[in-house]
Parts: C-alpha cells; sequence; structure tokens
C-alpha cells in the first residue's frame, strides 16, 4: 500500500505545491543566498490533539486524480491529510511532520498512496509571479516505511511548466531511502519576462504496490537574489559598537552581483528587535543611505529591499537583505580610585592604581593625551598634588577619576624631660612626652613604635634609656632620647621592739638607729616625720610605730617598732544585791575575777583575800566592795549590796466565786505579790499562773494562794468556786422565709430571760427580739437562750431566708424599626415575664406587645420577671421608629464617548447602596463604574441608609455615546506607481490623518503600501482613531474570454476581487462580466479588482457569421466567412449539408472560409448546417442558405 503524507493545510488544507526549478529558457539558475518573505509556506495547518486526527481534503486551486478519504490508511490512488503517519500492519513509520509546531499544536502532513500506474497525480497553477525575478521552491519528503522493509521506494518528479505546457523546470527526488529521515529538494530559478504564472505537476515514477508511500510537508515559495551586504563608512558600528549616536554614517548596499535589470532599493530600520519595519526610502535606484546623527539607537535595525524598480513594492517579488545591528557601547563609569593618597616627604612613593581597563593617565582634569604608564608621585616637595586616570572599553573612553596625592612634612621630635630618677623598687609612672600620636621605642633606630607609653622598671638600679617619636598627617619624627636612673634603696633602721607600759604611765620618745629617720604611724603611706613619736599611755593596746631611713634620697624599708599599752583591768563582775529573808542562811560573798581583794568601803582600807558572809537577822540593806588584780595591776572596786527583806503578810482574795456549768472561767485573782497557787492548804509547790476553774461539772472547788515579796513568801489564802447546772436552749422555729425588702415580724422562742445574738459563740445577748432585715437578699441566721438562776443556756439557731428579687430582664435596647416597617413582638430574657406600659405601677401582661411602627418617634415599653414568686424590677425597652429618608440627590444623565475612561458614579448621602434595577436586587457599597465599551445608555439605581433605614432608589442614566466609526473606510490594495484615495466618508466633524504634517480633510491620497489611521470626530464631540490597511495590489488574470457572435464573457482569476469589468476604454465600468447586445467588432477587454486599480487587458472580437451566401462571383456574399474569426486561433468549424454529409472543415482560421463548393464543384442552392467551436468553451450551431445561378 502507498501513502503521501503533507503536513498541515489550515482553514480546509489546500496543497500549494509550487514544485521544483523554474528554469529560463530551460537552463538553471542559482540563488545568491538573499531571500524574501515566502509568497506561501505550506504548512498544512495543525490540530490540537496528539492523537492521530483526518482533516478535510484538499480544496481549489489545487487538483489531483486521486481519491481523498477520511480514514487512515489510504489505499492506492488514495490521500488523506493527518498528523500522525504511523501504521503498524503495513510498517509505516511513526512520524510527526517536518514543521517545528507551537507548543500544544501538532501539525499535518499530505499522505500519498501512489497509484499502481505512474503518471501525474497533482497539478497546480501559481499566478501573480513577477518578471525576470529568481525565486526558489523548497518543500519536505519523507519514505514512510522503515528501514529494511525492502519494497518500493518513493520517486516522485516536480515539473514546472509554462501556462500552454511546455517544461521550463524539472527535478526528481529518485529512490527516497527508507531511513525515516525528511529529505528536502529545492530549485532556483528566473520566471520568464514575459509570464506571471507558471504550472506545477507532480509525477509518480515508481509503480504501485508494496510501497511507494510517502509524505510531503513545508512546500516554500519564496523571492531571492544575489548575496547582499550592508556596509558603513564609519567603523564598528555594527561590529564591536560606537560610543554614542552623535555621529552621521551612511550605508551602502552591496550585492554579490546584480541580477536585475532596473534595480531598485528600499531602505528600512526597526526599532523593536525586527518586529516592525519603517520605510527610510521610497523605492530609488541609489543604494546608499544617509543616517542622521540622533537618529538611531542601540539596537536599532537596518536592511534594504532590493527588486526591479517595476515590481519593487509587490511583495512577491522582493528580496530583503539580513537585517545589520547597531551597537552603542556607551561611555564606561570612570574608574574606581583610593583617594587621597598620603606620603610623608621624602618617602618612597609606588605607581598609581586604579581599577578599570586600558586605563589612561592624565596630568589633568581635561585635555591632554593619556598615558598607559602608571605616574609615580615625587615625595620630595610638600603639598597636594592631583593626578587623573580614565579606562578605555570598547573603544570609549570613560570620564576621568581625580586621584589626590598629599605629601605632608614631617615633624619634629617630641619635647621630653631626661634624666627621671626613681629609687630601686619605687612605683614608676607611664613615662610622657609632648607630641601627638607618640610612638615609644626601646632602641634609637629601628624596631616598631608602641602607642602605649612605657613604665620604667624600678627592680633593678642602673640608668636606662628610652626613645620617642611622634607622627603628624601620618609621618613619623625624628626620636627623642629619655634616661631613667634607678636608685639602690639604704636598709631599715634598727630597732628594739616591743617595749611596754601600763596603762596612764609615763612613757618616753621612741629611738632608732640610722641616718635621717622617718617616723610613720602605718607600715606603708603617710608622710614621715623627722619627730620621734612618744607613746599615749592612755589607752591600753598594742600599737606599732614605723621608721625609716634615708640616703641619696632613697628612703630605706620601714622598721616596725610594737609599744604594749597594758589595760587597766576591769571591777570583777558581781552579782548585786543580794536578797535575803530575814532570818535566812546566808553564804560568803563571791565575785569573777584574779587575785580578788575585798572591802567594806568603797576607798581605803586594806583588801582581803577571805569573802566576808552577810548577817540576815536584822532587816535592811549592807554593801561590800571588791578588786582584782592582773599583771600586777588591781581594778577598780565593785559594789556588793546584800538586801535582808521582812516576811510578808498572806494575800486578800474574794471568796465563794460563782460560775454556771460549762461556762467560761476567769483564772482566779487575789490581791497580792508574786503570787503562788497551790491546790491545798500546805505543802506543795505553788504556781506562778493562777489557775482557771473547770466548769464542766456542778459542785464547790477550793484553791490557795500566797505572795511573795522581795522574794519571800507569805501565809496562804483559801478560795471556795461554786459551779452551778447549766439550762437547755430555748425552743425554735427554723427556717423562717422572707422575699427581699418585704415586710418581717420580731422572731419568737420559748424559754425564760431570752437573750439574742447575731451569731453562734460570743456577743452579748439583747432581750429584746429582732426583727430580720429584707433589705439584703440571702440566708442569714440569729442565735436565742435562755437564763436561769443566773446560767445561759446553749443557743438555737433561727435561720431567715431572704430571698433575692431577681434582676430586671435582660433586654436589647433601642430596638430600630424603619416607619411602617413590620415589628416583631418584643422579647426579653427571663422567668415568668410581665409586660407594662409604664416604669412604675398598672398590671403586668403575659403577653409580649409589638411595637407600633406607622408613627416615627421613640416609645418605652418595660417588662419584669417573676422568680420564686419574687417581682424584679422593671427593664425599659426604648423602640425607635425611624423615619425614611429621602433618595439620594444624583446627577443625571452622566455622559461618556464609547471606550472612554469612566469614573465611579457618586451621589449626595449616607451610606448609599448601588443597584443596577430600579427595585429588587441586592446593593452594593461600591459604587459602579459604567462599563463603556458599548454605546446606549444605561441606568444605574442609588438608594441611602440613614439610621438603618434604606431611601427610595434615585436613577442615575449614563449615555454612551458611540464613538464614531466610518463604513466606508475599508482595507484597499493598491498597483506599483498608482495613487489611491482612502476615504473616512461624510457626516464627521472633523478628520485628522496621521500624516507628517497631519492631514485634516476627509480624503487622503496614498501612493505607498501600509497602515494609515485617521482621528475621526463626531458631531456629539467624541473621538476614535480607525486605521486602514493599504496592501499591495494584485493584477487578476483573465483565464478565458468566451466570446459569440453579440456577448462578450469574461473570465478572471487571481488578484483581488470582486472584479469590475470594462470593454469602452475604461470609460464604463460594470460589475457583471458579461457584456451583451455588441456588435460584431474588436473589443479591448479591462478587468481590474474593485478594491484597488491594478487592471489587464486583452483584446478579443464579436464575431458575425453570414447566413446567406451567394457563390456568384458578384463580390456580394460570394463566400461564408465568419468576420473577427482571426482573434479565435483554436477555432474549429464543420459544415453538413441537410443529410449530415461533411461539406466542409477547417481548423486553421487562415482557411476558415467556404466558397459553396464540395470536391471542386458548386453545390446547389439549399440549407446547410455549421457546427462552430471557437475554442473559447464557447460553440455555435446554425444555418446557411447557399442560394446559386442553378
Amino acid at each position: 500500500m502507498k501513502n503521501i503524507r503533507l503536513f498541515g493545510i489550515k482553514n480546509h488544507l489546500k496543497l500549494i505545491i509550487l514544485l521544483l526549478f523554474i528554469f529560463s529558457n530551460f537552463r538553471a539558475q542559482t540563488c545568491g543566498g538573499t531571500f524574501g518573505n515566502p509568497i506561501f509556506n505550506e504548512t498544512f495547518g495543525t490540530v490540537l490533539s496528539p492523537n492521530q486526527i483526518i482533516s478535510p481534503p484538499l480544496v481549489a486551486p489545487a487538483s489531483t486524480n486521486y481519491q481523498y478519504v477520511s480514514i487512515y490508511p489510504p489505499n492506492d490512488g488514495q490521500y488523506t491529510i493527518t498528523n500522525q503517519s504511523g501504521y503498524a500492519p503495513w510498517g509505516f513509520i511513526n512520524s510527526l511532520d517536518h514543521t517545528n509546531d507551537a507548543s500544544g499544536t501538532y501539525g499535518n502532513m499530505l499522505v500519498v498512496n501512489a497509484s499502481y500506474s505512474p503518471g501525474e497525480f497533482y497539478r497546480r497553477r501559481v499566478s501573480n509571479l513577477c518578471s525576470n525575478q529568481f525565486y526558489r521552491f523548497s518543500a519536505w519528503i519523507l519514505n514512510l516505511h522503515g528501514a529494511g522493509t525492502n519494497i518500493i521506494k518513493p520517486n516522485v518528479t516536480f515539473q514546472i511548466r509554462t501556462t500552454s505546457g511546455a517544461i521550463i523546470g524539472s527535478v526528481s527526488s529518485g529512490d527516497i531511502a527508507e531511513d525515516s529521515t525528511w529529505k528536502n529538494f529545492s530549485i532556483d530559478f528566473k520566471s520568464d519576462i514575459n509570464s506571471n504564472a507558471v504550472d506545477v505537476v507532480l509525477i509518480n515514477n515508481s509503480p504501485g504496490g508494496n510501497g511507494n508511500d510517502l509524505a510531503i510537508d513545508d512546500i516554500t515559495f519564496s523571492p531571492c537574489g544575489p548575496s547582499t551586504s550592508i556596509s558603513a563608512d564609519i567603523p564598528n558600528v555594527f561590529t564591536s559598537g560606537i560610543c554614542d549616536n552623535s555621529q552621521a554614517f551612511q550605508l551602502t548596499a552591496n550585492l554579490s552581483t546584480n541580477t536585475f535589470l532596473n534595480v531598485n532599493y528600499i531602505w528600512q530600520k526597526s526599532s523593536d528587535n525586527g518586529f516592525s519595519w519603517v520605510d527610510l526610502t521610497i523605492p530609488t535606484s541609489n543604494p546608499v543611505v544617509n543616517i542622521a546623527a540622533g537618529s538611531y539607537q542601540n539596537g536599532d535595525q537596518f536592511r534594504f529591499i532590493v527588486g526591479e524598480s517595476a515590481n519593487i513594492l509587490s511583495a512577491n517579488c522582493q528580496v530583503i537583505s539580513t537585517p545589520i545591528t547597531i551597537k552603542i557601547n556607551g561611555y564606561p563609569a570612570a574608574p574606581t580610585v583610593s583617594s587621597p593618597l598620603n606620603y610623608c616627604q621624602n618617602s618612597v612613593a609606588t605607581s598609581l592604581t586604579a581599577t578599570g581597563t586600558n586605563l589612561l593617565w592624565y596630568a589633568s582634569a581635561t585635555g591632554g593625551t593619556g598615558s598607559t604608564t602608571a605616574p609615580t608621585p615625587n615625595t620630595s616637595v610638600t603639598g597636594t598634588f592631583s593626578f587623573w586616570v580614565s579606562q578605555v572599553v570598547n573603544g570609549c573612553e570613560s570620564p576621568r577619576s581625580e586621584i589626590k596625592v598629599n605629601i605632608n612634612a614631617n615633624p619634629n621630635a617630641p619635647i621630653v624631660s631626661s634624666p627621671i630618677n626613681y629609687c630601686q623598687n619605687s612605683v614608676a609612672t607611664s613615662l610622657t612626652a609632648t607630641g601627638t600620636n607618640l610612638l615609644w621605642y626601646a632602641s634609637a633606630t629601628g624596631g616598631t613604635g608602641s602607642t602605649t607609653a612605657p613604665t620604667p622598671n624600678t627592680s633593678v638600679t642602673g640608668t636606662f634609656s628610652f626613645w620617642v617619636s611622634q607622627v603628624v598627617n601620618g609621618c613619623e619624627s625624628p626620636r627623642s632620647e629619655i634616661k631613667v636612673n634607678i636608685n639602690a634603696n639604704p636598709n631599715a633602721p634598727i630597732v628594739s621592739s616591743p617595749i611596754n607600759y601600763c596603762q596612764n604611765s609615763a612613757a618616753s620618745a621612741l629611738m632608732a638607729t640610722g641616718t635621717n629617720l622617718l617616723w610613720y604611724t602605718s607600715a606603708t603611706g603617710g608622710t614621715g616625720s623627722a619627730t620621734a613619736p612618744t607613746p599615749n599611755t592612755s589607752v591600753a593596746g598594742t600599737f606599732s610605730f614605723w621608721v625609716s631611713q634615708v640616703v641619696n634620697g632613697c628612703e630605706s624599708p620601714r622598721t616596725e617598732i610594737k609599744v604594749l599599752i597594758k589595760a587597766t583591768p576591769s571591777a570583777p563582775t558581781v552579782s548585786s544585791p543580794l536578797n535575803y529573808c530575814q532570818n535566812s542562811v546566808a553564804t560568803s560573798l563571791t565575785a569573777t575575777g584574779t587575785n580578788l581583794l575585798w572591802y567594806t568601803s568603797a576607798t581605803g582600807g586594806t583588801g582581803s583575800t577571805t569573802a566576808p558572809t552577810p548577817n540576815t537577822s536584822i532587816a535592811g540593806t549592807f554593801s561590800f566592795w571588791v578588786s582584782q588584780v592582773v599583771n600586777g595591776c588591781e581594778s577598780p572596786r565593785t559594789e556588793i549590796k546584800v538586801l535582808i527583806k521582812a516576811t510578808p503578810s498572806a494575800p486578800t482574795v474574794s471568796s465563794p466565786i460563782n460560775y454556771c456549768q460549762n461556762s467560761a472561767a476567769s483564772a482566779l485573782t487575789a490581791t497580792g505579790t508574786n503570787l503562788l497557787w497551790y491546790t491545798s492548804a500546805s505543802g506543795g509547790t505553788g504556781s506562778a499562773t493562777a489557775p482557771t476553774p473547770n466548769t464542766s461539772v456542778a459542785g464547790t472547788f477550793s484553791f490557795w494562794v500566797s505572795q511573795v515579796v522581795n522574794g519571800c513568801e507569805s501565809p496562804r489564802s483559801e478560795i471556795k468556786v461554786l459551779i452551778k447546772a447549766t439550762p437547755s436552749a430555748p425552743i425554735v422555729s427554723s427556717p423562717i422565709n422572707y422575699c427581699q425588702n418585704s415586710a418581717a415580724s420580731a422572731l419568737t422562742a420559748t424559754g425564760t430571760n431570752l437573750l439574742w445574738y447575731t451569731s453562734a459563740t460570743g456577743g452579748t445577748g439583747s432581750s429584746t427580739t429582732p426583727t430580720p432585715n429584707t433589705s439584703v437578699a440571702g440566708t442569714f441566721s440569729f442565735w436565742v437562750s435562755q437564763v436561769v438562776n443566773g446560767c445561759e443556756s446553749p443557743r438555737s439557731e433561727i435561720k431567715v431566708n431572704i430571698n433575692a428579687n431577681p434582676n430586671a430582664p435582660i433586654v436589647s435596647s433601642a430596638i430600630n424599626y424603619c416607619q411602617n416597617s413590620a415589628a416583631s413582638a418584643l422579647t426579653a430574657t427571663g422567668t415568668n415575664l410581665l409586660w407594662y406600659t409604664s416604669a412604675t405601677g398598672g398590671t403586668g401582661s403575659a403577653t409580649a406587645p409589638t411595637p407600633n411602627t406607622s408613627v416615627a418617634g421613640t416609645f418605652s415599653f418595660w417588662v419584669s420577671q417573676v422568680v420564686n414568686g419574687c417581682e424584679s424590677p422593671r427593664s425599659e425597652i426604648k423602640v425607635n421608629i425611624n423615619a425614611n429618608p429621602n433618595e439620594p440627590i444624583v446627577s443625571s444623565p452622566i455622559n461618556y464617548c464609547q471606550n472612554s475612561a469612566a469614573s465611579a458614579l457618586t451621589a449626595t448621602g449616607t451610606n448609599l447602596l448601588w443597584y443596577t434595577s430600579a427595585t429588587g436586587g441586592t446593593g452594593s457599597r461600591t459604587a459602579p463604574t459604567p462599563n463603556t465599551s458599548v454605546a446606549g445608555t444605561f441606568s444605574f439605581w442609588v438608594s441611602q441608609v440613614v439610621n438603618g433605614c434604606e431611601s427610595p432608589r434615585a436613577e442615575i442614566k449614563v449615555e454612551i455615546s458611540p464613538e464614531p466609526h466610518s463604513s466606508t473606510l475599508v482595507d484597499a490594495t493598491i498597483c506599483n506607481g498608482q495613487t489611491i484615495v482612502l476615504d473616512a466618508g461624510s457626516g464627521f466633524k472633523s478628520y485628522e490623518w496621521n500624516t507628517t504634517p497631519p492631514t485634516f480633510s476627509q480624503t487622503l491620497q496614498v501612493s505607498k503600501v501600509g497602515t494609515y489611521s485617521v482621528i475621526l470626530t463626531g458631531n456629539n464631540g467624541c473621538s476614535a482613531t480607525q486605521s486602514v490597511n493599504v496592501s499591495a495590489g494584485e493584477t487578476p488574470t483573465i483565464v478565458n474570454i468566451i466570446s459569440t457572435e453579440n456577448a462578450i464573457e469574461i473570465i478572471a482569476s487571481g488578484g483581488n476581487p470582486p472584479y469590475s469589468y470594462s470593454i469602452d476604454n475604461q470609460k464604463t465600468w460594470q460589475n457583471s462580466n458579461v457584456f451583451t447586445n455588441l456588435k460584431a467588432g474588436i473589443y479591448t477587454v479591462f478587468v481590474k479588482s474593485q478594491l484597488n486599480s491594478c487592471s489587464i487587458s486583452v483584446e478579443t472580437a464579436v464575431i458575425f457569421i453570414p447566413n446567406v451566401i451567394t457563390p456568384n462571383n458578384d463580390s456580394f456574399n460570394d463566400v461564408f466567412k465568419i468576420k473577427n474569426i482571426e482573434y479565435f486561433p483554436n477555432a474549429k468549424i464543420i459544415i453538413f449539408d441537410r443529410f449530415g454529409k461533411l461539406i466542409f472543415q477547417s481548423s486553421d482560421i487562415k482557411n476558415f472560409t467556404w466558397d459553396g463548393r464540395f470536391l471542386g464543384r458548386i453545390l446547389p442552392s439549399g440549407t446547410f448546417y455549421y457546427i462552430l467551436d471557437l475554442g473559447n468553451d464557447y460553440k455555435k450551431t446554425g444555418w446557411i442558405l447557399l442560394k446559386n445561378r442553378n
């Protein structure tokens, strides 16, 4: 089986196979390498699915004797159009089309299964070629069979024929290998100077059967020409680039060979990377164009169109050079430098540096010649010196950067004080000098200076040198020397220590052996005195004194002298007074001390080492004294008083004491001092704590008490305690319930001598019965007891429950309604609600009221709740009946021009709501912006909301006035060198065409292809820009003229239909292609496009056929001759007699006359019949009356 696969034709796929190689004079021509835009590029269209899809068949003007099938694969002698070639049963490879399709699309191809018999299988005429123009035809072919199948290979001949059938070019593909590779075949040719059309014929050279299946895709047909190039009169403008656009330059169009008879050029420029092009010149024979300074930018592209002067404006005849791109590098930034640079006078400088490319160094900010060698600053002279540097990138020099070099003068050496003297091991301070940014060194030269001033080490004696310099403006001065002398310290003086003194004894001045003694009160610090101190003995203790000696200005270490001042011992510690009861046994006196001495007087006398014993027989106070001796010193005397106290009387008591059983008893009391309590009349140990009687048991109990005065105890006094039995608690009724704030009665209980309390214990009972307070809710307790025989019973509790009045119900207030709106019954949160029409009084209703909204105003309602039988306070509910607001104030109508920018609508009101209808819908708080894309009157509505009430809606009409549009201004085509008139039509207020300068008229004459636009302003004040495309027109082709004896029918194709026709030298035109009621004669037929003035003319004739001949040699009607038959070279005629016998025939218009003879003899009179075929699809039958003298 066989397939040809040709790729995707768009819009019902038409195969335009301008097949190969158009030859001129049967001699192959070659394109030089430059091409114009393709006349066509047949890709056979695309589909949107990767799955195999069958597309519609070929359409006119293509024709084929193969059968289209909408299934895959086609059989022998059939074709189809599809996007996938694979068919495994026949061994077809699975190939996509050859086109580089856009993402998401899948290209088609034409798939052909060749017929069993070799021969033509496709034909198509290609028109509107330009004369004397080179063209290239190209197509891609694929063998659909995979490698190794060893079947019949496709072999196709492409023929280019004249319209009369002569072969003017041919190429054969040869056997196309089974390598799954698309093969390209192309041919270059020069068109016939006398013709603008060719026929393309496709011939299958291989027999059908097993194999010979192929696909064809990407057929292109483009004008071509010699190799082209563009040169410029300034270098590098298209290569390495120039610095700016300040230069004018000249471009020259170069052709490798001039194949044109009358070559013309059109220069073009693009500023959008080749997306659109603007003509710089009209067609001209001058290959040079001047580009003005400042008229170009980086990235602008230039190209030229080249072609014959007669048809260079036709896209089918243009060859376009490869664009060249302007490169403007711009100026680089100035180099990066470090400035200022600082040097010290006479220091070594290095060459200057900068960051940049191809640096140039200058001695001034402007002018001069840059040097590529970086300068080295001269440091011999102080001051500030400037250098400048630029960089050169792509031949463009940057601005200059300035480098300032400061040559700073060297400073003087610092001012110092020298020598400096220290004693060994003395505290030294950091060295100092007068200067700036000092640097300290350990040597006169070399080393690294330290910014930290050194502190001399005084631990070693000797003379040591230090050096210091100063740094000013980064420059270091000479060094100054500082000498430091470390002198040795003398030994400490020789002393005698310790020295002992008794407190308050006489002391002598201290002494030591040494030179220039200095006396101190501390081991370190302080100021030494040359006067030896005398110790102060008034204060006991050990006191230190220090002494040093000074030799050669250096002070020795200090020697310590300790002076011990022994303290006078303190008086002995004694216990005084000592108390004895009269006649009690006394012991010897005692004291705490060392070597005690006892005296009978405060002073004087001789102390005894034997302690005395006091005499207690006589009451009174007696004194004794005692001292102690420590380290040989006697202390002051301590007095000891001995008090002999008299025996006291028994305490005074109250007896008997009465208590009720279990009552709280108090501790017993008695009048006396230092009482001692006993549980018996004698014996036992008295307690200083008074006993508290135990009242838990009824009965009589005894207690005894004595007193101690001055440590002496009296006789005991008896106290009797009587415990009486406790009565029972009163009888009560509890609990008692009240509502809050209700009237309460006095409490009651059954008992004797009742006492009322507010607590279970404590407090003071009241004989007045309490009445509960109901003002506060809660449970409150009262207690009551009875008194019998002076004893109070336990308390009985009476609980009084004061039930709280419930809170007022929870309500929502105020409630807002709009006037005349539907209201709901009022609600409140509570139990057993009661509704009122006043704040107080009245009778509550259990039915909630519904507010009346017919009258605007504020109305109050009250509600209470009842909980546990108690009614709460009333809550007020305010109901606001708000009057409905007026509709918003609007401005209407609002006018816009179609497609103009509109603003959001506005209205004067509060909380506006916008609607698209007069009623219903949901309002939007966002004001709408009218859509001006459609002309007409549109309504919007707006209301306002005040206090939650919405007003009636106000209507805003928006009138969108239509933008002006001309129905007469349509795309047009133009023929070479001709001028057409673009007419924007009447009825507009103003016109402005985009010409330079603008044209302010209804019409515009144009002679070049392009897009023209006009700003139309209508009488409504709205303006719009309308564009019209003027493209290069194509001349129609007169395919056939069917001429009869009274009519002409013209068959035209190509160009830009519809057509107009004329046969009176273009004086009048008609849209019909048939002219009738014509007289015999010669006519020039004109055909032109109604869209432009592209016309073609052909001469033809209307014949005259006589129907009578009289062959009598009188020069009138002697022969049958058709007038103007010479205009029909393919005409044929046959003449029969009435029996059908052929009498005369001719196909040579030069021998188209019948003289009434047959076989040389004049035929008798009679009627004869003819069949006339003019060879232009017109045939005519008729009769001829022959009359002769016979």
